[in-house]
């Protein structure tokens, strides 16, 4: 049986087994060092058990999850891209923190960017698309659907929207001065700059401390 899982470490698709693992399987994580922690996930098989699998690194520094949960029951796990976009809100751990705790709080529902970050790495907001928010450690913290796009100019950014960013005050005079600091220590401020500006909705919080399973 095949299950794909998201983990603090990133989504892995993992393999359950029953007899003994195969010496190609073993070889995979051979040499291998492990890692100083371990993740827990639903037993696919029985739901209401939960089964613990070690983290390891292999000679390339690929990192694997492998456990032999029973003598004759085993289970192997590759990491793979993960097509879900993430990101994190500011530009430092704190700032991080502090922002995705108004939109779990469901202050803040609404985000902007300079166009010009924007890239392959995060392409810009597409209405219906769900993102992934990262916290300040880089661990999944909730997923947010966008809800509408707009490409304006910084001083054509409004109070409506200043307030819907839900930092501060709410107040446009507060946004302007927290928002010229950000971008000018961030590439550059300009009057005329061309913000993405991304309104959204709060779908999903996750559980940073466990793993989350997903339709493979």
């Amino acid at each position: 049986m095949r299950t794909v899982e998201d983990t603090p470490l990133g989504r892995f698709q993992i393999d359950w087994g029953i007899g003994e693992p195969t010496t190609e399987l073993r070889g995979n994580i051979v040499p291998r060092s492990q890692e100083p922690r371990a993740l827990t996930f639903a037993d696919p098989l029985y739901p209401n058990e939960t089964k613990t699998l070690n983290v390891y690194r292999n000679a390339n520094g690929e990192l694997l999850l492998f456990g032999e949960i029973t003598p004759s029951v085993w289970a192997f796990g590759r990491r793979i891209a993960d097509p879900a976009v993430t990101f994190t809100f500011g530009d430092s751990p704190e700032l991080a923190d502090e922002l995705l705790a108004l939109v779990l709080a469901g202050r803040k529902t609404a985000t902007c960017g300079a166009l010009r970050d924007f890239g392959d790495r995060e392409p810009v907001p597409a209405v219906g698309r769900q993102d992934v928010v990262l916290d300040g450690q880089g661990r999944r913290a909730a997923v947010i659907e966008t809800v509408s796009v707009e490409l304006k100019r910084f001083d054509e950014v409004d109070a409506d929207f200043a307030r819907a960013e839900g930092e501060g005050d709410l107040s446009y005079g507060y946004w302007r001065e927290a928002h010229e600091a950000y971008f000018a220590r961030n590439g550059g401020y300009s009057p005329d700059m061309i913000l993405v500006c991304e309104r959204f909705q709060l779908m999903e919080v996750l559980d940073r401390n466990h793993t989350k399973r997903v339709t493979p």
